[in-house]
Parts: C-alpha cells; structure tokens; sequence
C-alpha cells in the first residue's frame, strides 16, 4: 500500500497537472516516442519483489512511475501517472505487481483492495480455481471494497499470472499497468518426476530464476504538456516496448544456466523472441515449458512466437560466455506471417542480457535433450462431447455507438459495424454460451474465419492441442486441390505412433504444442482442436456461475469477442433470489407506451417483456444504473403484459397493463 507520502504527493501531481480529462479526449493529442533499442541504460533489477506466503493482500490503486530514468534527454524520463498492483507491508511498486509464489495443495487466503475510482477483477489466468474465485467479469471489485478469494492450489509447475477482467475496462487497466506473475511451484516429494525436474534446473527467483513481462505502451503529451499512457484502442506503430515495466532495459545474469520466464503480458501484439548476440545472430535456448507447465522434453529453439497472455520457460546457458559479454532479446518482426497483430515496422533489440560473474554452485553439466514430464492429455476414446468454436467478423449494432478514434485523429461515433466475434454472437453477462457435463472430457476445435490470428484462452483448465488444420487459398496449378482449396491436416506425436511431419510450421511453432495450454494463438485459415477434462468445480447453471473463453487482444475481448460457460454438477437452482417490491417498481401502470423500471444495479442487467404466455415480446440489456430507466413498450398490443427483470442478484416480475 502506499505510504501516506506517496499518497499525498500523487494528490499533489494530480492537482497541479491533471485535468479530468476522458480516455476520448486523448484522440488528438500528439504521440511521445523516444529512442529505444539502442542504448540500454535502466535496470530491470531488483526484479519485483516475491510473495511466499498463501495469506497475501494485495492493493490496486494509482501511482507514479518513471520508464526510462537513466536517459537524460528522453521524454519519458519523468512521472507519468499509472497503475500498479501493491502489497501491503512490501516493497511500493509503481507499475506492474508482485511476482506470487503458490505451492501445490496450498490453501491462498488473499485479499484484494480496490483504491481506483473505477471497478476492476484480479483474474489469476491459467489458474485452476472454482469460478466464484476466477476473478473474471462477473466478480467485479467496486471502489473502496476488498474481494477475499479462498482456495486450494491445485496446479502443479506452472508460470501464470495476474491482470485486471472488468467488463470493457480490461484493455485500459492493462495499458495503465496492472499486471502480474505467479510462480506456481514445483511440488518437491509430491511429484517425483517434478522433484527430478526441480533439482536439475535453476529455480532461485532474481538469481537465476528471471520473470521477463514483454509488453508495450504508446504516450502521448495532453494539453497541459504532461505525458500520459494512452489507453484507446488502436494498432499504430508508435508504441514503445517496455521489459518488466522498464524502457531501454539491461539485466545482469551469473555465468552459469539460467532460466528465462517469458510472459507475453501486452493488450495486442505478438512478439517473435528469440535471443541474439552483438552481430545480431541466434544464440539458441533450450524450450522446458509452455504456459501450463513443462513440454515432454527440451526443445532446441532460436526464436519463439508468443501471441498475447501466452508464457513460456527457456534455459539459456552462459557458461560459454565472457564475463562482461552482452547478448539481447530480440524481437524479429519479418518473420510473422500475415494476419498476425504486431509492431510490423522494425526488428528490435528489447533487453540487454550482460554477463556477470557467477556467485552459484556452478550448475552441472546436463546433456541436451532432457525428458521433462510426459503429456497428462487425456486419451481420445475417453472423448464425451465435441465443440467447434469459429471466429467470424459480422456487422453488429451498438447502442450507446461505439466511439474510436480514427487515425487522422478525430473522433468517430458508430452505430453499427463489423466486428469480432465467437460464433456470431457478442459477449453477454446474462447469457450462457454453453454448459459443459462436470467430469466430461471434451475436444473442442477452434476455427478461425477471418483474416486475423487470435489468441484463444479459456478459463479454468489447461488443454492439450490435438490436431492442427491449415486451409490454405492457392493458385498452384500441380498442387491437389479440392474445391480451389488444399488441405493440410496434421496430428501431434502423443496421439499418433507413427512420426508426423510438420511441413507447413516452423518447429518453434509445433513445439508450443508439446506442453499443456491455456492460451494458443489460431492464425488466420487454422482449425486447432485441443483436448481437456472438466473434471471439478461443478456449479449450477447460472450467468453468475460462468468461466470465459475468449480472444486474448484485449480491445477484441472489451469489444465482445468472448462467451461464458459453467461446468454443471447436474443440479437445479432452488434458491433463486428474488427482488424485494421496493428494489423494482414499474410505473406508470396502466401505461400508455412509456414506462419507466426503478431500481438499482452495480451492473448490466437484462429487462424482458413478456405476454400471459410468456413469450418473449421484447429485451433490452441495461447498462449499470440507480434510479429511473425508460423502457419503450410503443407497438406492444394493448392488453396485460409482463416485465421481467434479470440482474446477478436476482430476479423479479411486475404485471403491467398497456392501454
């Protein structure tokens, strides 16, 4: 939490620099940028401090924070306002969180604290957790309040992390900053395969054992002349790439093994990572683990494809450098295909790696490739259900308009336009996409319509990828074609005896399936199937009780590119709630077309007119209100109707009679 100094000098900043101006009104103003890439002159040590104990509070509220210090002459060596995740009686961060150690069979009794002025979540994504504690849209945190999720640890070896699922509110609190790592750890006398794992390989956090946050932020100065991150969507080019926070960063590493964890943790872009020396030439990593724990064995690897909310672990090895000698993590932007969202403009250097000397038992030796932990995926004949999922790009209607900015830097107001979506349909709190048997084991398949990659992630559990589709548009005239089109299908080895080719991808592609999975990137012209088991945390079926799925580009997920599901134990709802006469009043009644519901609700609900059937004769969704809303009952017949009302706490219907 901050300190009351850090407080009040925050007050003090906003008061003699700040005005209350919206996220709209940042449309016109002039971009910052700043040299990068170059000189690498700010420290990402110490890296952000470590939560071991399972009873941790954590405090989300503004700060100030300075992304390149040591760059005399840069225009973001100076305050700009933020957010940050905090802890109480730790280390004060002004951007990003702590990194949060669990252990297997753990019970986490944290807390979290809400000091914005807007609500927010903590979604523990890749976590396996009952959804009440998920931290997704539905269990918002209003200003002032604390939400206390109680839980067991049930995952095992896993880098996952922390960041913000408010409704529409997802893509901006990223941008200002909240975000976080967990390090599950490894179950040492639980898992004698993850014991054998543990003893091999690095694991002392800052020591050896480095959490990299890759993400990136575009500034730009408001009227007053301050700088401040902008939070809009867009995909321009002007946005500055920051490691753990920090621009033109630098990390010292000991001569010995090391081990990278490498979290995709932006709004929008992919990154293809790999790590270069002063010459700009591969290096080469050995690839452990993929974003749900470690691949069946060690992977030589180049460079990697990380698409938004994706983690992986790498083991670099300097002991065959100098001390003093500098390598770096570079991002080479040619080699993305088409369709993928990322900075297009320039390959770049985004972190210098120095070598230092080393302070460790010096690591022993270890021959490469090393088996890792064998697929858990369950076995197809086990399959009860299969779901095929399809991104499409449909026009839609909005009401209240969306407002964009456009690149000339104007204001637009739309009313109706083609947009992302799951199945055709945008994301609605109040609906349930699909309802999963508790104990199924399921495949689904993930069909990507449009000419976009993205990045699909699920709730609750990890998965394993089956089989990838490529369908590919070509003109070739001695290529086999069906219908103008050639299919290539291709399995992995665990559900295949015999060795599979993976002509179409690179193999630092087809090794991010080796391992379990809670995020996957399905580019453009891709089917992925993918196998899990829903094997706990049955709820009844209610909106309130849903896990998300959803694109991982955030402003596609703000912007309804995501659906619901609940996990059903098979049982009914007896108890449902019900609004008390003084929480819902319709009135006038008898109406002549013009009635008006008064009540409140914290968030969007949804309002039914029903006739003595109980037909649906109209719906609206009502954004969040206190007070008085108009609903138009124009063109209905005359005669008895009903108005149901549908909020996250419950539900009531008053009769009403039109004239």
């Amino acid at each position: 939490m901050k300190t009351l100094l850090n407080k009040y000098a925050f007050c003090l900043f906003m008061l003699a620099f700040m005005l209350p101006l919206n996220m709209q009104s940042q449309c016109d103003w002039p971009v910052v940028t700043a040299t990068e890439g170059v000189n690498f002159v700010n420290p990402i040590q110490p890296m952000p401090p470590l939560i071991t104990r399972p009873d941790y509070h954590l405090i989300v509220d503004e700060a100030l924070h300075n992304f390149d210090p040591n760059t005399p002459n840069s225009p973001l060596n100076r305050f700009v306002p933020t957010f940050a995740f905090n802890e109480i009686g730790n280390q004060f961060m002004t951007i990003l969180g702590p990194t949060i150690s669990w252990q297997f069979g753990s019970t986490i009794e944290a807390k979290v604290t809400n000091e914005l002025i807007r609500e927010t979540t903590t979604h523990w994504h890749g976590a396996h957790v009952p959804v009440k504690w998920d931290g997704g849209p539905h269990q918002r945190i209003y200003p002032g309040t604390t939400w206390e999720p109680t839980f067991e640890v049930k995952d095992k070896s896993a880098t996952m992390w922390y960041h913000p699922h408010a409704m529409d509110l997802t893509y901006s609190q990223v941008q200002m900053g909240l975000s976080g790592m967990i390090y599950v750890e490894d179950p040492v006398g639980v898992d004698p395969v993850l014991s054998r794992i543990h003893d091999m390989i690095p694991h002392t956090y800052g020591v050896d054992d480095f959490p990299l946050i890759v993400q990136t932020k575009q500034f730009r100065r408001n009227p007053l002349g301050n700088v401040e991150i902008y939070e809009n969507f867009g995909y321009d080019s002007d946005y500055m790439h920051l490691i753990n926070g920090t621009m033109n960063p630098y990390i010292e590493v000991p001569q010995n093994l090391v081990r990278f964890r490498v979290l995709n943790g932006d709004g929008k872009y992919s990154f293809d990572l790999g790590i270069v020396d002063k010459d700009t030439t591969y290096t080469g990593f050995q690839f452990i683990a993929t974003d749900a724990g470690y691949t069946d064995k060690s992977y030589a690897m180049d460079k990697v494809l990380m698409a938004p909310g994706e983690r992986t672990e790498w083991l670099v090895d300097f002991r065959n450098y100098n001390v003093g000698d500098t390598l770096f993590l570079y991002n080479k932007v040619e080699d993305m295909v088409s369709g993928i969202i990322g900075r297009r403009d320039v390959s770049m250097r985004l972190l210098k790696i120095v070598v230092v000397p080393n302070a460790l038992v010096p690591t022993s030796p270890l021959t490469f490739p090393v088996d890792l932990h064998p697929s858990e995926a369950p076995p197809l004949s086990e399959v009860d259900n299969t779901r095929l999922k399809t991104f499409r790009k449909d026009p839609f209607n909005f009401n209240p308009p969306l407002t964009n900015c456009n690149r000339q830097g104007v204001i637009e107001s739309v009313s109706r336009r083609n947009t992302f979506n799951i199945d055709s349909t945008l994301m609605n709190m109040m609906v349930v996409n699909d309802v999963v048997n508790l104990g199924d084991t399921e495949v689904w398949t993930i069909n990507n319509t449009t000419t976009i990659a993205h990045p699909w992630h699920i709730h609750d559990i990890h998965f394993w990828v089956t089989e990838l589709v490529i369908t590919r548009d070509t003109t070739i005239k001695d290529t086999m074609m069906v219908d103008g089109r050639d299919t290539v299908i291709m399995r992995t080895e665990f559900l295949r005896r015999d060795t599979v080719t993976w002509d179409d991808v690179p193999d630092s592609l087809a090794y991010m399936f080796k391992g379990p999975k809670d995020n996957v990137l399905v580019q453009k012209n891709w089917q992925v199937s993918y196998i899990t088991t829903f094997d706990d945390y049955g709820t009844s079926i209610a909106p309130q009780n849903s896990y998300m799925y959803h694109c991982h580009i955030l402003p596609h997920e703000d912007r309804g590119m995501m659906g619901q599901f609940v996990v059903w134990d098979g049982t009914v709802n007896t108890e449902e709630l019900a609004l008390t006469e003084q929480q819902m009043k319709v009135y006038p009644n008898p109406s002549d077309g013009l009635l008006y519901l008064e009540g409140s609700s914290r968030e969007e609900s949804l309002v039914r007119v029903l006739d003595i059937q109980g037909r649906v004769l109209r719906e609206a969704l009502l954004a969040p209100f206190e007070g008085a809303v108009p609903l138009n009952l124009e063109g209905l017949s005359s005669g008895v109707v009903f108005i149901q009302w549908m909020t996250n706490e419950g539900r009531a219907t008053r009769k009403v009679i039109l004239d």
